[in-house]
């Protein structure tokens, strides 16, 4: 993109931002700060179904940080990687850490 169109997004989105995991029995939630490409929410739901019988990714939860997306398709012209402001790791690693978050809290449910 031409260095004219650019618009300095500096402050615009947050630096920090939170991210939720919930389990009830054998349902889990996974809530994400923006608006997760489909590849990822597939991944959170499948890694969490190793273990919970039902699992929800929601996402706009708690905060707005733009369209996530994966790292491959970070680079490819799109409507949706357009309006992913974050570096290209974002999306992974957030669903990583929603994934972590999940297998936490069910080792944390058989503890009981």
């Amino acid at each position: 993109m031409p260095a004219a169109v650019r618009l300095p997004l500096d402050g615009a989105f947050p630096g920090e931002t939170t991210l939720t995991a919930v389990a009830l029995g054998d349902i889990a939630w996974a809530a994400l700060p923006g608006e997760p490409a489909t590849a990822l929410g597939l991944r959170i739901k499948s890694q969490a179904r190793r273990t919970f019988r039902h699992a929800f990714v929601a996402g706009v939860s708690n905060d707005y940080v733009g369209y996530l997306v994966t790292a491959a398709d970070h680079g490819r012209p799109s409507y949706v990687t357009c309006g992913s402001v974050y570096d290209a790791r974002t999306g992974d690693d957030l669903t990583e850490r929603a994934v972590e978050l999940l297998r936490e809290l069910h080792a944390a449910g058989r503890g009981r």
